[in-house]
């Protein structure tokens, strides 16, 4: 009969402990959304530009903190009838995409 394998493969090893990723997110009213983060984060080093929804791609107008690790993303539309967030950041320290349910 074969042998098992016998060395075990770890994937990525304490990356995941230094990445900054979204916890929640709460609609304010039907354009505005509170994003929670895991970490503090800075709204200097998040781009407009880095923040839509799906399916229908409306793009965010503003990103303004809020507190430590909660920004407020303010979108071009009604995002209240889409299914999710999309953040595409190329913050080294942000997990990039993320996407998160409405």
């Amino acid at each position: 009969m074969g042998r098992w394998a016998q060395r075990k493969r770890g994937g990525g090893g304490q990356i995941s402990a230094y990445l900054n990723f979204i916890q929640s997110m709460e609609l304010l009213s039907p354009s505005e959304a509170l994003i929670t983060w895991f970490r503090p984060i800075d709204a200097a080093t998040v781009d407009v530009s880095q923040w839509s929804t799906a399916p229908s791609a409306v793009p965010a107008v503003s990103v303004d903190q809020s507190s430590t690790n909660v920004l407020l993303v303010s979108f071009d539309d009604d995002i209240d009838v889409e299914t999710s967030v999309l953040y595409h950041g190329d913050a080294r320290a942000n997990l990039s995409p993320q996407v998160v349910a409405i």
